[in-house]
C-alpha cells in the first residue's frame, strides 16, 4: 500500500471518530453476537479483506463536495446475506433481506418491508445499522409504505469501497442506490429519511440521486461529515425538505437553520425544545410534534 493511499486511511478513520454524531456522541460498539464492522477507510481487522479485490491506484482526484470523485482503489464485499439485520429482525416482519449495489461499486445491505408504491428509505446514524430505525420501518409498512432500511457503506453488513486520495465518504451515492433500489422494486414514489450522520447522508443522496426523489427528512444533520458537505448538498437540491433538530442538541439546531436558510427548493423547518437527536426524536416515544411533521410530510410527498 502507497504512503498517500495508508495517510488517506488515517485522514479518513480520523474524519468518522472526530465527527461522529450519535445520539451519545461515541463511537457504536456493534450489538452482542455481531461482527464489528469495518472502518469506512479501508478494511479493518474484521474485514473480509481476503476476498477482498484489489483495482490498480489512480490518480488522486480534487476534493468532491458531496461524492467521491476519484476512482475507487479497493472493494471488499459485504458480510454474509444471514448477517443482514441479525439482531432485530424477526418472523413477525416479514422482510426481505436484500443487497443492492451503489454506482462506486460497493454491495450495500439493507431489509425491505412492507408492499406499496410509496417508496421510503431509512438511513441510521454514526452509531446504528438498518437496525436503528426498524420501529419506525414497521409503522411505516403497516401503514401501506414499501420500506428499505439501509446499511451505509462499511457499516452493518454492507461492504465498501476505498478511494485513493483524499475523499468524502461515499454515503450520498449509498442513499441514491437504495432509491434506485425501490424505484426498481415497485415504487412510483420516493422519500429520503435520515438521522444525524445518515441526515447529511440523504442530502448528498438527494442532490446526485436521478431519477430525483420526490422529499428528503434531514433530522440533526450535521453541515459537515466525513467530507461530504451538506450545505453544498443543500444548494442543490430541487424537492421538498423537511428539517429537524432540538433546541439543547449541542449545535444542531443551528445546522438545520443553516441547512433551511441554504436550500432553494421548497423547504420547511421543525424545531422542537430538548435535547433529543436522531432517531430518537422520531422514533417511539419520540416528540410528538416531529412524529407528526414527518408522517406528515411522508404522506404528501411519497403517496
Amino acid at each position: 500500500m502507497s504512503h498517500r493511499l495508508v495517510a488517506a486511511c488515517l485522514a479518513m478513520t480520523a474524519a468518522l471518530v472526530m465527527t461522529s454524531c450519535g445520539s451519545d456522541g461515541q463511537q457504536a460498539q456493534p450489538p452482542a453476537g455481531s461482527t464489528a464492522p469495518p472502518s469506512i477507510s479501508g478494511p479493518g481487522p474484521s474485514s473480509p479483506s481476503s476476498a477482498a479485490a484489489s483495482i490498480s491506484p489512480t490518480t488522486s482526484q480534487p476534493l468532491g463536495p458531496i461524492t467521491p470523485s476519484g476512482r475507487p482503489t479497493l472493494t471488499v464485499p459485504p458480510s454474509p446475506p444471514a448477517s443482514i439485520g441479525a439482531v432485530c429482525l424477526e418472523p413477525a416482519d416479514a422482510a426481505r433481506k436484500v443487497t443492492f449495489r451503489a454506482s462506486s461499486g460497493a454491495t450495500l445491505t439493507g431489509a425491505l418491508l412492507g408492499r406499496g408504491r410509496a417508496g421510503v428509505v431509512l438511513v441510521h446514524q454514526s452509531d446504528g445499522d438498518l437496525c436503528q430505525w426498524l420501529p419506525y420501518a414497521r409503522d411505516l409498512a403497516e401503514t401501506g409504505y414499501l420500506v428499505l432500511t439501509m446499511d451505509l457503506e462499511g457499516r452493518g453488513s454492507a461492504g465498501f469501497v476505498q478511494y485513493d486520495g483524499n475523499q468524502p465518504v461515499p454515503y450520498g451515492l449509498d442513499v441514491a442506490a437504495a432509491a434506485r433500489y425501490l424505484r426498481t422494486h415497485g415504487a412510483a414514489k420516493v422519500v429520503l429519511v435520515g438521522a444525524s450522520m445518515g441526515g447529511t447522508a440523504v442530502l448528498a443522496g438527494a442532490a446526485v440521486a436521478r431519477p430525483a426523489v420526490n422529499g428528503v427528512v434531514s433530522v440533526s444533520a450535521p453541515a459537515e461529515y466525513a467530507g461530504i458537505d451538506a450545505r453544498t448538498a443543500a444548494t442543490r437540491l430541487t424537492v421538498p425538505v423537511l428539517y429537524v433538530a432540538a433546541t439543547e442538541d449541542n449545535d444542531y439546531e443551528a445546522m438545520a437553520r443553516m441547512l433551511y436558510a441554504a436550500t432553494r427548493s421548497p423547504r420547511s423547518l421543525s424545531i422542537v425544545p430538548g435535547s433529543a437527536h436522531g432517531v430518537a426524536l422520531v422514533d417511539d416515544p419520540g416528540d410528538p410534534k416531529v412524529r407528526r411533521d414527518v408522517d406528515s410530510f411522508i404522506a404528501a410527498h411519497a403517496r
